[in-house]
């Protein structure tokens, strides 16, 4: 197992099922520990920026996330 040091970083897609198109990827400017913190904050983040739209966008457009987890290059 590898035990140096290692982080990730967070990558948001907005997206829309009717228009079909991803705008991104954006990065979420905060080092994660390991994949598992990043995944989770990455859950808890879509949700905040889905709750900025208002309902009746949200349901024209068909408004989802998409994100993940990039492991950081060693210096």
């Amino acid at each position: 197992m590898y035990t140096g040091r290692m982080t990730f970083s967070l990558y948001i897609l907005m997206c829309s099922f009717t228009l079909d198109v991803c705008d991104g990827p954006y990065l979420i400017k905060q080092d994660f520990k390991d994949f598992r913190n990043c995944s989770l904050y990455g859950y808890r983040e879509s949700e905040k920026v889905l709750k900025e739209f208002n309902v009746e966008d949200m349901n024209k457009n068909q408004y989802y996330t998409k994100f993940y987890c990039k492991e950081n290059e060693s210096i």
